[in-house]
């Protein structure tokens, strides 16, 4: 038997057990011959009998209540705990408010806090003692008319955009290949690899735009700088049916871990227009490049209309991005070309 006390989780010995079970029968008998006050002066006064017995207050062998016990953390799950108490808003939380909401030590709360991290659940911010958040999904800025999904039913709108994922990934392959053949060469580019992300199999991999469809790995060494540098190219592909701003925001959320971003639009006609002005202005202002390809398997036919910006990616956020994303063998391949 366990008992809470002002002191915490108290565990019981059967002689304590017994004696407090006694005493529960005795109020429950005599409970209307008491007197409102006695009641409550009873009720105040249990929990005051551990607090007597507890081996803090005195090392006695006559305990017959047995010893207090700290609360057994083996079946609590810390980092669902600490998880509950961040804001669902995504706003800020500072650690020292939540580690003294918890009532636990630093390293208690470090270690629950590095296990959010770890999974992609929180990200960290500076503050007094540090922050954490949930974390924040980038707003979609609504360009097309959204009358048209009104007139057309669910079903409609299921059979539309299943067609177009099918389309899509029929660009994957081909496209891959001529980021490792003909793209890399016309920038004289080794890469170490280069992989179809979108599907990311089974892994734990952080949310649909965390993944980029195609990724590819250099390290580049520079004349006159020493060091090696790690590029990580990401591009977001579309097929004809999805040319839309929203491909550039996709991209965007890819910055935090890419060094370069791309969005590459199938568009075998290249005919459009104002539309694209209007999406290649959003791009070059967040630095992420657009590229037109006439023919997916065709180097000859892709024209790049905005240069990616080159991005300082954070070093952890390439790491986490490598061992998430990437196969096992990439990630081997690029560890050793950067030692």
């Amino acid at each position: 038997m366990t008992l809470t006390t002002r002191r915490g989780l108290a565990a019981l010995t059967t002689v304590a057990s017994a004696a407090l079970e006694r005493v529960h029968l005795c109020l429950a008998c005599y409970r209307d011959q008491l007197l409102p006050s006695n009641l409550d002066t009873w009720q105040r006064f249990l929990p005051t009998i551990l607090d007597y017995y507890d081996p803090v207050m005195g090392d006695s062998p006559s305990n017959s209540f047995g010893r207090a016990a700290e609360t057994d953390t083996s079946a609590i799950d810390d980092f669902e705990r600490l998880w509950a108490l961040i804001p669902e808003d995504a706003s800020w939380a500072l650690n020292a408010e939540l580690r003294r909401r918890l009532g636990w030590e630093k390293d208690r709360y470090w270690a629950a806090r590095d296990e959010l991290l770890q999974d992609g659940r929180v990200e960290v911010g500076r503050g007094r003692g540090g922050r954490i958040r949930r974390p924040v999904e980038p707003v979609v800025e609504q360009v097309m008319p959204s009358i048209v999904e009104e007139e057309l039913g669910e079903a409609t709108l299921e059979r539309e955009a299943a067609a177009e994922a099918r389309a899509e990934r029929r660009l994957y392959e081909p496209m891959q290949r001529v980021i490792e053949g003909d793209w890399a060469k016309d920038r004289a580019m080794n890469l170490l690899a280069v992989e179809t992300t979108a599907y990311a199999g089974g892994r734990q991999t952080g949310g649909k735009w965390s993944r980029p469809d195609i990724t590819a790995v250099a390290v580049e060494q520079y004349q006159h700088v020493p060091g090696k540098f790690l590029e990580l190219i990401s591009f977001e592909v579309k097929p004809e049916g999805s040319v839309d701003v929203a491909a550039v925001y996709e991209a965007l959320s890819h910055r935090r871990s890419a060094t370069l971003s791309y969005v590459i639009f199938h568009v075998p006609d290249a005919r459009l227009g104002d539309h694209l002005t209007t999406i290649s202005q959003v791009a070059r202002s967040h630095g992420i490049g657009i590229i037109i390809a006439g023919q997916p398997d065709d180097y000859d036919t892709w024209d790049e209309k905005v240069p990616a910006e080159r991005n300082q990616a954070d070093p952890a956020s390439l790491g986490e991005f490598i061992s998430k994303q990437l196969s096992p063998t990439a990630a081997e391949t690029i560890r050793l070309a950067v030692r």
